[in-house]
This record gives C-alpha cells, sequence and structure tokens, in this order.
C-alpha cells in the first residue's frame, strides 16, 4: 500500500470514530453504493442510502465523510470524501480494532515462559514454605514497611477472573492525606513489569482513563483488560474517569455516554489504587475495593528500617528476584482452585460465626472473603480449603480494623 493511501486510511479512521458507531452501516451502505455505480458522476442521493437521513448527512459532512457533489434545489448529490475503497478499508480497520479490544486476551504475564524446571523448583517451594509468607517479599523488592499491602497486592494478583455473573477479581485502595513518599507509587508502578498499566489522575492519558469523551474511543483502562492497573492519585481524575473506574471495579465493564457514542466497553481488571482523599467516595463505592489501607505517616523506627534498606539496595539489580516471582505467578494463575459443596457449607458457616461476632452486615466484605479464600488457595497450587475461608477473614480483618 502506498504512504499516501495510509495517510487517507488514518485520516478517515479518525473522522469515522468521531461520529457514533450507529454511522458505520450507513458509510459501508455509500461505499457499495459507490462501489457498484461507478457512472454516477454527480454521486448518491439521500434516497439512494437505506436508512439514510438529513440528520445523518448533516453529521457526516460536518466530519469530512462525504461532500456534496451535484447540488440544485430539485437535486441534492453526495459523495465520499475518499475514494470508496478507502473508506472501506478505514470502517474495516475500526471494526477489527473493537473487536480485538473486546475479545483481547489477557496481557497478564503473556511474555513469562515458565519451564519444567521452575516447576519443580516452584512445587519444591510449595512443599516446604506457605506461598504468601515465603513470595510477598518478591512483590516490589525494594519497597519495604509494606508487607501487609505487597501481601493483599500477591493475593490480588492470584484473584479469578470473573464468571458465572460474580466478581473474583481483588481491587486494593491505599488512601490518607498524610500518604505522601510512603512508598505508594513504586508498588503501583511495579505492576508494569507483569504487562500491567500504571496511571495517575493528574496525568491522565489523552483519551482519558476510562473513555474518550470526544469520540467514544476506549480510554486507558479498557486496553488492560484481564490484566492488572495501578492507578495513583486516583482522587484527582476527572469525575466521570472517576466513575467508569468504579464501574470497572465493580462490574468489570464501562459504559459510557459521550454526545451521540454510548455503549460499554469490557474492562474486567484487577484494579491498585491510590489516593489522599477519600470523601468523593459513597460507602457503597468504597466497598467496590477488597483491601482497603489506610497510609499514615511513618514512625521513627519505621523510617529507620526503610532508610538503612534503601542505603543498601539503591542501584543494585532485582531482577531475578522479580522473574522469579512472575514465573510462579504464570504457573499458579493455571490453577482453576475449585469450591467443593462441602467446603462452601463449611465456610458460610464459619464466616456466619463471623458476622456475629464482629456484627459486619456489608455482603461486598463477605464476599471478598471467598474471593480472597480462593487466590489463598491458588497460590498453593490447590482446590480450596475451608482452612483458606478462615485465613481470609483475618487477612481482611487486620487491614480494615487499621484502616477505618
Amino acid at each position: 500500500m502506498l504512504e499516501t493511501e495510509q495517510v487517507k486510511i488514518e485520516l478517515m479512521k479518525q473522522r469515522i470514530r468521531n461520529l457514533s458507531r450507529d454511522y458505520i452501516p450507513l458509510i459501508k451502505r455509500i461505499t457499495e453504493w459507490e462501489r457498484i455505480h461507478p457512472e454516477h458522476k454527480f454521486g448518491w442521493q439521500m434516497e439512494d442510502i437505506e436508512g439514510m437521513t438529513g440528520g445523518h448527512i448533516n453529521h457526516l459532512q460536518k466530519n469530512g465523510v462525504i461532500t456534496r457533489g451535484y447540488y440544485s434545489r430539485q437535486y441534492h448529490h453526495y459523495a465520499l470524501t475518499e475514494h470508496w475503497s478507502i473508506v472501506l478499508e478505514a470502517v474495516e480497520l475500526i471494526e477489527e480494532e473493537d473487536a480485538n479490544l473486546k475479545s483481547q486476551p489477557s496481557k497478564l504475564l503473556e511474555n513469562v515462559v515458565v519451564t519444567d524446571e521452575d516447576i519443580a523448583e516452584f512445587k519444591d517451594i510449595l512443599a516446604n514454605n506457605d506461598a504468601i509468607k515465603y513470595w510477598t517479599p518478591y512483590v516490589c523488592p525494594k519497597v519495604v514497611e509494606m508487607e501487609k499491602q505487597k501481601e493483599a497486592i500477591l493475593i490480588a494478583l492470584a484473584s479469578h477472573w470473573d464468571e458465572h455473573g460474580d466478581r473474583w477479581r481483588i481491587n486494593i485502595l491505599m488512601y490518607g492525606k498524610k500518604s505522601s513518599g510512603t512508598g505508594k507509587t513504586p508498588l503501583l508502578r511495579w505492576v508494569k513489569v507483569l504487562g500491567g498499566g500504571y496511571a495517575s489522575g493528574t496525568r491522565s492519558t489523552k483519551s482519558g482513563l476510562t473513555v474518550n469523551l470526544k469520540d467514544g474511543s476506549p480510554g486507558f483502562l479498557p486496553r488492560y483488560h484481564r490484566s492488572v492497573v495501578g492507578i495513583d492519585e486516583l482522587d484527582k481524575a476527572d469525575k466521570h474517569d472517576r466513575d467508569g473506574i468504579l464501574d470497572a471495579a465493580e462490574l468489570g465493564i464501562i459504559p459510557y455516554e459521550a454526545g451521540e457514542h454510548s455503549g460499554e466497553y469490557p474492562a474486567e481488571t484487577i484494579i491498585i489504587a491510590a489516593a489522599n482523599d477519600v470523601s468523593f467516595f459513597s460507602p457503597e463505592q468504597f466497598g467496590r475495593f477488597d483491601f482497603r489501607f489506610h497510609i499514615k505517616e511513618y514512625k521513627v523506627d519505621e523510617a529507620k528500617t526503610i532508610s538503612h534498606h534503601r542505603s543498601m539496595t539503591m542501584g543494585k539489580p532485582k531482577e531475578h528476584e522479580t522473574e522469579r516471582l512472575l514465573k510462579f505467578l504464570k504457573w499458579i494463575r493455571g490453577r482453576e482452585a475449585y469450591i467443593s459443596d462441602e467446603v462452601r457449607k463449611q465456610g458460610a458457616e464459619l464466616i456466619n460465626k463471623y458476622i456475629e461476632y464482629t456484627r459486619k452486615t456489608d455482603i461486598r466484605h463477605l464476599e471478598a472473603i471467598w474471593r480472597v479464600a480462593r487466590a489463598i488457595a491458588r497460590l498453593n497450587y490447590r482446590d480450596v480449603e475451608v482452612r483458606d475461608v478462615e485465613r481470609a477473614i483475618g487477612i481482611l480483618a487486620k487491614c480494615y480494623d487499621e484502616g477505618e
């Protein structure tokens, strides 16, 4: 294909993306008409294209997709601004891109290769160690004094994708007005090594964190469907982005209305977010994060520990430790972690006792127990056991008791 043709196709794609997706069938009908009627030098009339209205023509003209041909008081003719083949190619590329977005496989750990030797090593580790205690230090190894947060990230990275209408992804929120300089941002950025993404609410992408309000095209979060993202300074993001992120956290989709554009994008994503101020959250929105950590200023002893650790590790590589963890995560994510009916029954009894003792009645929190329990089982490369439910209750209780 000639370079000039590629430029024309890209320009036409931009013009068509400025329109609602409802226009694409009309544009394809125009290309078909012009293809089979090359002898009509004046172009086509509105009644030649099924479903075409005066409003459609105005928008198509305004966005540079069509132009006037022969025009008189009695006859109004129009034509595509580029050859029909250029326009059709642009439309087909848009359809292909949208289809790929909706069906794209997980990017999480996609470039990680696990060998038989790796698997033998991992089985040996699990036979002699607790998976969470062993692997937590490997999460962003240059950050210390945030072990509970690193433990939660490890568990989240082992969580399952949604199924049967239920959310299994684990989401994390770290918040606090005095949390600057505590290590949140390095944790959020670290997810990029897994094939995930990082964005800041104060420096969102040109297309937005969720959806481009100008043309309805996907923003940052849908591009990491079935992967993991770190979102910093969530409180500073635009309101439509915050609302979209919260929809994704709970539903795994981002519904949107952008002018004439409306629809939804899949965004089944593990979200690890940070915010200084969380006053904009409703209690329901707050509950969409399974782990919620109230991050405070470090105490003197904690700061001294961090200072010593950074003094000993700054400038030194940690790639080998990270590579081992990525291989392990790739391996365990192939494990289903099945929940038997008997475990469900015993787990439900255990959770009911927990409700009676704590008086906690938030259903999202109670569902989080099962999400965490299943991730714990997966980290240990086995099916879910009642002890996983008990441990999940304990891990989540410590998180909430300290933070809320």
